[in-house]
C-alpha cells in the first residue's frame, strides 16, 4: 500500500503545477482515493452478489468496470459527471441505480468524506517539520 501511495505521490510531483499551498490536499486525495473507491466497490460487489451473482463472476466484473471508467475518464475530455450523463439512458438500469444512490445522498457522502479528509491531512503529523504540523 505504501507503493501506491508513493506512486500516487511521485504522479502530483510529476503532474501541472499545482496553486501555491494545494500540495498537502492533493497528497491527502490521492491517499484517500483508494480507500473510498474500495468502499465504493465494496457495495457494488454485495448488491450485485445480493441481486443473484456469484461472487467469483462479481468481483472480476466490478474491478474491470472500475479499470474500463477509469480508462474512458484519461482518454477522453470531460468530466466525471458528464460521463455518468452519457451513460446513463432515460429509464434504463444505469439512472435507476443512480437514482437510489442520489436518495441515500451518496455524492454528498462522498463530497464531505473528502472535505473531512483535507482538513484531517493539514493536521497530520510530518516529520521534518519543527511544529509536526503541515
Amino acid at each position: 500500500m505504501e507503493s501506491l501511495r508513493s506512486e500516487l505521490v511521485d504522479w502530483l510531483e510529476e503532474g501541472e503545477a499545482l496553486p501555491e499551498g494545494s500540495v498537502s490536499r492533493a497528497e491527502a486525495v490521492a491517499a484517500i482515493g483508494p480507500g473510498l473507491l474500495g468502499l465504493a466497490l465494496r457495495g457494488m460487489e454485495a448488491g450485485a452478489v445480493a441481486g443473484g451473482l456469484s461472487p467469483e463472476v462479481v468481483r472480476p466484473l466490478v474491478r474491470q468496470t472500475l479499470l474500463g471508467t477509469s480508462l474512458l475518464l484519461e482518454d477522453e475530455a470531460g468530466s466525471p459527471a458528464e460521463l455518468k450523463d452519457r451513460v446513463a439512458s432515460p429509464a434504463g438500469v444505469t439512472i435507476a441505480g443512480l437514482a437510489v444512490l442520489e436518495e441515500r445522498a451518496v455524492r454528498g457522502g462522498y463530497l464531505r468524506a473528502m472535505e473531512e479528509v483535507c482538513r484531517v491531512w493539514k493536521l497530520r503529523p510530518r516529520p521534518g517539520l519543527d511544529k509536526g504540523l503541515a
